[in-house]
Order: structure tokens, then sequence, then C-alpha cells
């Protein structure tokens, strides 16, 4: 993937989070299977791979610099969402990891 795809392609997906079953907030409603392989098909998840309740994704940058730049974006996108993915950098290899037992729930509920 090249270095300015990075930036058009979202590491953290916007339709989609895990469910937050932190105390005093509301805990959005979990997606059946039917809605979450409706909202993975669009263009926007193409790149993320869901195994049950894990998101995955890899997005290869061509340097160190540019990792690190992505990961900027990211942290403002995850902190907005409320989410801490876990990240796994190999060179210019960046792995994404989104995980609950809870579920996926919609975003828009949780805003």
């Amino acid at each position: 993937m090249a270095s300015a795809d990075v930036f058009n392609s979202p590491a953290c997906p916007s339709d989609l989070q895990i469910s937050d079953q932190t105390g005093g907030k509301t805990v959005p409603r979990v997606l059946d299977d039917s809605e979450i392989e409706d909202r993975m098909s669009g263009a926007e998840m193409r790149e993320w791979r869901r195994d049950g309740n894990v998101l995955r994704r890899t997005i290869e940058a061509h340097d160190f610099p540019t990792v690190v730049r992505m990961l900027e974006r990211i942290v403002v996108d995850t902190q907005r969402l409320d989410r801490r993915p876990d990240i796994d950098i190999r060179g210019g290899v960046v792995h994404f990891t989104l995980y609950s037992d809870a579920g996926l729930t919609d975003v828009k509920e949780a805003s």
C-alpha cells in the first residue's frame, strides 16, 4: 500500500466499535451477525477482517516516520470513540486489533 493510501483508509472503523461495559456509561446495543455483515460490506471496512468479536487490520507504510504520523491520526479517532486498540508495529507494518467479549456495537448509539 502506498503511503498516500494509508491516510485515505481509516484505521479505526467508524461504523463499528467494541462494546463498552465500564461503570456509569450506557452500554450501546450489541449488533447481531447480519447487522455486522451489512456494515462490514461497506468500502470503509474493506481492509478490516472480523473473527467473532475481534476486528483486525494490517497497514503497510513505506517508512517509520509515516507509521508515526499514521498513529497520531489513529489516536485522535480512537480517543473520540473511547477505544484502545492493540497496536503492533514491525518496521513499516502496523497490525491493529479491536476486541471485546461483549460484542460489536453501533458507534452512533454510543456517541
